[in-house]
């Protein structure tokens, strides 16, 4: 419960979330790695064994052989220590050579392989792995807006300070044009994701009332709105605001043809009135 409530350890929460959500694949990545060390250790145990039946006892290379070897399992650990770097595969490279450069090509084929290949797709599928924890755990995605969020507010306070130079509180559009001269408004902004290209436009959109004066909440507000990007629903809401606003435009016209059709027929017949 500690390290649950504790914002210091959310690091250390998401790793160990990512380790236990890995916990399949590393079983499956376990099993292939075992299962191809175990082919390419059967390919070269028995081509070792042929060579020690016709080597001579005095043979250097028969003292490697009998080594690493002599066994499958023996070949199994003789093949991860190489790839992992517990033995200089060189050693068995050079006693290759001596007596078959057809088990040296495989072996080099095999080094190749599983540290350019294997291991790069093990590693790539562990990073996908962890990502999509991270972006899939409800709790994890909270506290990561909510973070992103604050020091999205605390930059934005940072920046109306700068803009209010006056420390009057509040910033007018004149205010806003000439501080987005300074780089490191504008380079603020843009890094939040607000489009500063336009002051004019920025400071109309922000300015939802249209007093042309805006203070620090509403400033604040409108900037962290515009970085957030247009969802299905709020464009569904738009496109609701719309319809309404066709259909009371179309009862307004309805009213004001009635209207003016009234206004007419009565002119007409005071005009008829007045004639006789």
């Amino acid at each position: 419960k500690i390290v649950r409530n504790q914002p210091l350890f959310f690091k250390l929460r998401l790793m160990l979330v990512a380790l236990f959500e890995t916990v399949t694949s590393l079983i499956w990545t376990s099993v292939l790695l075992v299962g191809l060390i175990a082919l390419f250790s059967v390919i070269f145990v028995q081509a070792c064994a042929h060579y020690m039946d016709e080597a001579e006892p005095s043979d250097g290379t028969l003292h490697v052989i009998l080594v690493f070897w002599h066994s499958v399992p023996m070949g199994v650990l003789t093949l991860y220590m190489g790839i992992t770097g517990g033995l200089n595969w060189w050693a068995l490279e050079e006693a290759f050579l001596e007596f078959s450069p057809f088990c040296a090509a495989i072996f080099l084929a095999y080094q190749v392989f599983m540290v350019l290949a294997l291991l790069n797709i093990v590693t790539g599928v562990f990073v996908n792995d962890s990502i999509e924890v991270a972006q899939g755990h409800r709790e994890m995605r909270n506290i990561t807006l909510v973070k992103r969020y604050e020091e999205s507010f605390k930059l934005l306070r940072q920046t109306f300070m700068k803009i209010d130079e006056d420390c009057s509180g509040s910033i007018t559009l004149d205010d806003f044009v000439h501080a987005l001269q300074y780089t490191d408004v504008s380079v603020t902004l843009e890094t939040l994701g607000v489009d500063s290209t336009n002051a004019v436009r920025l400071f109309e959109a922000i300015d939802v009332s249209g007093a042309l004066e805006l203070e620090i909440d509403d400033f604040v507000m409108g900037c962290v709105a515009l970085t957030v990007p247009a969802k299905s629903v709020d464009m569904e809401f738009i496109k609701g605001q719309n319809m309404k606003m066709m259909r009371m435009l179309k009862s307004l016209h309805a009213t004001t043809k009635s209207g003016t059709e009234k206004v007419t027929l009565a002119q007409s017949g005071d005009q008829d009135t007045g004639r006789r």
